[in-house]
């Protein structure tokens, strides 16, 4: 069983304080120059201490976006502290590296860094070091795992965060007016909702009389022609 969220809360300061440290190392002049910021420290401290990785490695490593890492990587390209070439697997991806002009320029940081948390601790004894080495590196390993790690969280927590009502909110502007039940009265039945009256017919349109088509006259019948009389020979 780990330790209480309310112990964790007194961790919370410390951590915090160690976080806002990278204000003093600005202050104290703890980067290569102005061209290279101190963030991009860090990430040529990951190509010197891992070897040769891609960017999308560092980018998932160090848990920032990946547009963190290729503005730190053209930082310091440009500065002549790494270098990249051609990943022999996918040609179409890049392996980044450090320089020995990279490498010189962190070992000096690294010292300087070094001397300043000399003289900050010079209270301390040498075995009181090493335990907070200790406890720092194991710390920041479980951190690192915590960071990558898709955990769910627990039932009690989410009910924890939401308001306990008794029912479950809802919104009457979201409901429909048509859906929406009536409210009840003390003392009153609660009214059946009625059918909807039907529509009246829409009244017929008087429909013009349509005169009837003229038939053609009749063709006129020729007259009979007029018999002659026939006369017999010899009467």
């Amino acid at each position: 069983m780990g330790p209480t969220p309310e112990l964790c809360s007194e961790l919370l300061r410390p951590l915090r304080f160690l976080v806002g440290l990278k204000h003093v190392a600005l202050q104290k002049g703890f980067q290569f120059n102005d061209e290279v910021p101190y963030a991009a420290t860090g990430l040529l401290a990951e190509l010197v201490y891992r070897g040769e990785c891609r960017a999308s490695d560092l980018a998932q490593h160090r848990v920032v976006d990946a547009s963190v890492v290729s503005r730190q990587v053209h930082q310091l390209e440009q500065a002549g502290m790494i270098t990249r070439r051609p990943d022999p697997a996918d040609r179409r991806v890049s392996l980044l590296r450090a320089t020995p002009d990279g490498e010189r320029a962190l070992a000096a940081l690294e010292r300087r860094k070094a001397e300043w948390l000399s003289r900050a601790l010079s209270e301390w004894d040498d075995d009181a070091v090493r335990r907070l080495v200790d406890l720092l590196s194991t710390a920041a390993k479980d951190l690192h795992r915590a960071a990558h790690a898709q955990e769910e969280v627990p039932a009690d927590a989410r009910r924890g965060a939401e308001p306990s009502t008794g029912a479950e909110p809802t919104s009457s502007a979201a409901t429909p007016a048509a859906e929406r039940p009536a409210p009840e009265h003390p003392g009153s039945e609660r009214p059946t909702p009625q059918p909807p009256a039907p529509e009246p017919p829409a009244p017929e349109r008087p429909t013009p009389e349509r005169p009837a088509p003229r038939q053609p006259a009749p063709a006129a019948t020729p007259a009979p022609a007029a018999q002659t009389p026939t006369t017999t020979e010899g009467a």
